[in-house]
């Protein structure tokens, strides 16, 4: 038994606040709580959604419309490769002057005309610049497949055969040409 009034007025109020932040600390304990299972129900809400699909809610729609656009762009992206395909085919074939394309000039000559032959001679491009008539083969959109005719047409004796580039059917660099093909 404490003697000491003063000292027992104290220790009332010692327990007075020790009660009163048992009960401040149960109540920060359970909002906490409350704010940890919030979270982790929320987490878990976020993760399914991400691996699995839940059952309820606009989930299953979503993921059967995801679906269908992935397939469409699947479509979409193999009828773009085609278009491109016939596309550079056309371009090759093409009397026009459009676009990119590679030639191998085989030879350049001042006093030696093949234009008599222009018909005949379909794959055969005569282009006639001041007096000098210059002979090319092919039309390809792109280098590689030029690189490549060229190897073949040195293996067939025409050293001298080289690479030439053209957009739009203007003459151009062809380092210009490879920066331009790489960008389109």
């Amino acid at each position: 038994m404490i003697e000491n009034p003063a000292h027992a007025e104290q220790l009332y109020e010692l327990e007075r606040r020790l009660k009163k932040s048992r009960k401040r600390n149960r109540f920060v304990s359970g909002l906490l709580m409350i704010v940890l299972i919030i979270t982790a129900l929320l987490g878990i809400y976020i993760i399914m959604g991400e691996v699995a699909e839940p059952p309820f809610g606009k989930w299953p729609g979503i993921r059967k419309e995801r679906n269908q656009l992935r397939e469409e762009k699947v479509r979409l992206k193999d009828r773009l490769d085609s278009l491109k395909s016939v596309n550079l085919l056309l371009l090759e074939h093409s009397d026009t002057a459009t676009g990119l394309y590679y030639q191998v000039q085989i030879g350049a000559f001042r006093d030696f005309d093949l234009s008599g032959y222009r018909e005949q001679l379909l794959g055969l491009g005569i282009e006639t610049v001041g007096d000098v008539n210059k002979y090319t083969l092919g039309r390809f959109s792109s280098f590689e497949r030029a690189r490549s005719f060229r190897r073949d047409i040195i293996r067939l004796g025409i050293d001298s055969a080289f690479i030439i580039a053209y957009l739009n059917g203007e003459l151009i660099d062809v380092r210009e040409a490879r920066r331009y093909e790489q960008n389109r």
